[in-house]
């Protein structure tokens, strides 16, 4: 047999009903003979038990006779590891004997030293004991000295009791009956000391004497509970000021019913209401100031050992006893007034209808409190004590704003009525402004303040511009020129007056109440779409006005000026007849004047459309004369005569000086003279013709030369005008270009013709041209 038939022989007894129960781990023979019992084949299971236990005997018989020499060999190895663990055992039975003996050598002297130690401890805590009982008796004694030198040793007391109470604090004292009979009058005496110190502290604070202040300070420093004192002292205060605040509140106010509240605001209530609150403010610049010089004692005194400042010493509050009183009582404030407010609603609307009022208060109350201290306060905390005490009103600013916003808003709404085509009238726009400037002049001694109530005319400024815009008339009869001004006309030229009227309002209002430049900026900036308004409805009416008054300069050329009588028309008679379309251009000019320019009240934008508007014309004139073909002598006499009747023409526009005009009215004066000049003395004299541009004087000469050269547009096959229409809508610079081509053309010609001989004029043109 080998291993494998012993693990097939035991896989067999394991398969095998009779024999598996034997290979579990809980087998119990009694429990495997009861099953045998009950069952009815005793005899078959007993001569079963027999047969396996033979078949197991005779493998074992058969396993150690096939490993027979490898159990010997593990036997004799089995002797060899007992030898080694007697050996082991045996030397560590000698080093446990070793241990004992060491531990012997070493355990008595450790005891010894414990116990030593433990006696030097008791003598060192006994000597401890009384060198602090011989310090508190020395200072004990001290202390009794200092006591009889009255107030002026209170400070030192207060040193010595600090260094008493030090000698007791880490250590127990209790039980010394030498030491024990001086701790009554010790505490005592240290209460004694406290509350001198307490009464010098608050004297002090009373009358602002800084002196006093120091001491006491100096008292509660040595007594080492200095921050305790400041927080009890700075609370004590704002505890009676929010007292002082409430009741003064409350006594504004008759008794009433319980359950009832206060909602109707009349006169006497009113002025009632803010005599109390001039109570109040006094109770908070009182407490205020109080704290203040407290503070500046504290940044003044110093720990004489460290050279710490006292203030340094306070902790929670990095910018001073001061401001965090400053923000605790405005916190106070704020929730007295929210208490009262929620009780009786009619103090509520009081300080919301006249938060400027309460604002000012405030702000008048700040200015006092830090009217000393402005230099030890800085900016930075200045700024924040103001923003913290405008948050704290914020909620009455919001609603005076709010109805502050309603009252600038509702004239505007008033008198733009839904529905109606009539603009506001000047008294309804001066009410207006009036309303603005009275909302403003309140406003004016708070920054903050008067920009939030300036943001709120920004907005109403934008509602009026809307309001101008919506019943802007946009039909063609609100630009169309006639002798009657059409309503729709009438119309926008008030509402651009009324737009002026109320800019220069707000002007004056941002001038007489002494805005900010900020402030008035922010004015100014609203007020830019507003005008853009009046320029974008004058723009249109002045480019209308052009076109008429210009397409009546242009029947110049229905005229005829070639005519060779002049009976009746001398350059030297004023009075010479002059051509129809000058009698139009004068009618013309004064529908203009009439209807558009003397009704227009914006007197800047109107000037500088007025001027443009002139300068157009002197122009067109200039260029259109310039541009006359078949011009004879009498033409040049009633062309003059055209001049001055032009001038008288255009003078009807008294908003402007004629003179001040400059280049356009010199050219017209320049042009005059021209009419008569011979062409080689315009070449050989520049100067008599240096008012006027080159391209007029080669257009003027070209006209003189009796259709030889024939006009520049004749030469493109353009009607005068579609010519004056493109002169004027080109540089000086592209005219004189257009006129070199066609004098280039007109010396092509005669040469292409063989003509021995150009115009008399063509060289003058030429000379004029290399000129420029």
């Amino acid at each position: 047999f080998s291993m494998d038939h012993g693990d097939d022989l035991l896989q067999t007894l394991q398969q095998d009903s009779t024999y598996k129960d034997f290979f579990q781990e809980d087998f119990d023979a009694s429990r495997y003979a009861n099953s045998v019992i009950q069952g009815s084949t005793i005899a078959a299971c007993l001569q079963k038990l027999s047969l396996g236990i033979q078949n197991l005997e005779n493998e074992l018989h058969q396993q150690v006779a096939t490993h027979h020499q490898d159990l010997l060999t593990q036997a004799t190895g089995i002797e060899k590891l007992e030898d080694v663990l007697r050996m082991v055992s045996s030397r560590v039975q000698s080093l446990q004997q070793s241990s004992e003996r060491i531990r012997d050598k070493i355990e008595r002297p450790f005891q010894k030293v414990s116990t030593r130690c433990a006696q030097l401890g008791r003598l060192q805590s006994a000597c401890e004991i009384l060198r602090r009982t011989l310090r508190y008796l020395y200072l004990a004694r001290r202390l009794r000295e200092l006591v009889k030198g009255g107030a002026r040793e209170l400070a030192k007391a207060a040193h010595t009791l600090n260094e008493i109470s030090n000698l007791t604090d880490d250590m127990d004292l209790t039980g010394i009956d030498v030491v024990e009979a001086e701790m009554p009058w010790v505490t005592k005496t240290r209460q004694s000391v406290e509350e001198q110190g307490h009464q010098l502290l608050l004297q002090g604070i009373d009358t602002h004497n800084q002196a006093q202040i120091a001491s006491g300070l100096q008292i509660y420093f040595n007594l080492d509970r200095l921050e305790t004192k400041v927080d009890v002292l700075c609370s004590k205060k704002l505890d009676a000021a929010c007292n002082s605040m409430r009741n003064a509140l409350k006594a504004a106010f008759p008794e009433q019913q319980e359950g009832t509240k206060w909602t109707t605001v009349t006169p006497g209530l009113r002025a009632a209401v803010w005599a109390q609150m001039e109570n109040v403010a006094n109770v908070i610049q009182t407490v205020v100031l109080q704290i203040r010089h407290l503070q500046r004692v504290l940044q003044k005194k110093r720990d004489p050992t460290t050279q710490t400042r006292f203030a340094d010493l306070i902790t929670g509050r990095p910018h001073g006893v001061a401001h965090k009183m400053w923000e605790d009582i405005m916190l106070a404030l704020a929730e007295r007034l929210k208490e009262v407010g929620e009780e009786r609603p009619a103090l509520r609307h009081i300080f919301e209808d006249e938060f400027p009022k309460l604002l000012r208060l405030l702000t008048d109350v700040w200015n006092r409190a830090v009217q000393q201290f402005a230099q030890e306060i800085g900016p930075e905390v200045a700024a924040a004590e103001q923003s913290f005490m405008r948050q704290c009103v914020a909620s009455f600013e919001t609603a005076y704003l709010s109805s502050s916003f309603s009252r600038m808003f509702d004239p505007v709404n008033l008198v733009f009525a839904q529905g109606s085509e009539q603009p506001p009238s000047p008294e309804e726009v001066a009410d207006i402004i009036k309303t603005i400037t009275k909302e403003v002049e309140i406003s004016t001694h708070d920054a903050r303040f008067c920009a939030a109530t300036v943001r709120n005319v920004v907005k109403m400024t934008k509602l009026f511009h809307a309001k101008c815009e919506e019943m802007l008339a946009t039909d063609a009869a609100a630009t169309r020129l006639s002798r009657r001004t059409s309503p729709s006309m009438q119309r926008n030229i008030a509402l651009v007056n009324r737009m002026y009227q109320f800019c220069q309002g707000l002007d004056d209002i941002a001038e007489d109440c002494g805005l900010s430049a900020d402030v008035s900026n922010d004015l100014r900036v609203a007020q830019t779409a507003a005008r853009e308004f009046i320029h974008d409805v004058l723009d249109p009416l002045f480019s209308h006005a052009y076109e008429f008054l210009d397409g009546i300069i242009k029947r110049m050329h229905e005229e005829s000026y070639s005519g060779a009588n002049t009976a009746q028309n001398s350059y030297d008679q004023p009075n010479a007849q002059c051509s129809n379309y000058v009698t139009a251009l004068q009618e013309g000019a004064h529908v203009v004047q009439s209807n558009v320019v003397a009704r227009v009240q914006a007197l800047p934008a109107l000037q500088q459309r007025v001027q443009h508007l002139v300068e157009q014309l002197l122009n067109s004139f200039v260029r259109n004369v310039s541009v006359l073909c078949g011009l004879g002598e009498a033409g040049k006499l009633r062309v003059a005569a055209d001049l001055a009747q032009v001038e008288l023409a255009l003078a009807q526009f008294h908003i402007i000086q004629l003179s001040s005009l400059g280049s356009s009215y010199k050219a017209l004066r320049a042009l005059r003279p021209l009419l008569f000049l011979e062409a080689d003395h315009i070449v050989k004299n520049p100067t008599a013709t240096s008012a006027l541009p080159t391209s007029v004087v080669v257009h003027h000469l070209l006209s003189r030369a009796n259709n030889s050269i024939s006009a520049p547009h004749v030469w493109k096959g353009w009607d005068v005008e579609q010519y004056t229409r493109w002169l004027s809508t080109h540089s000086e610079r592209e005219i004189l270009q257009l006129l070199r081509e066609r004098l280039d053309a007109y010396a092509k010609e005669i040469t292409a013709r063989g003509d021995p001989v150009f115009d008399p004029s063509y060289p003058f043109l030429v000379q004029l041209l290399e000129k420029s």
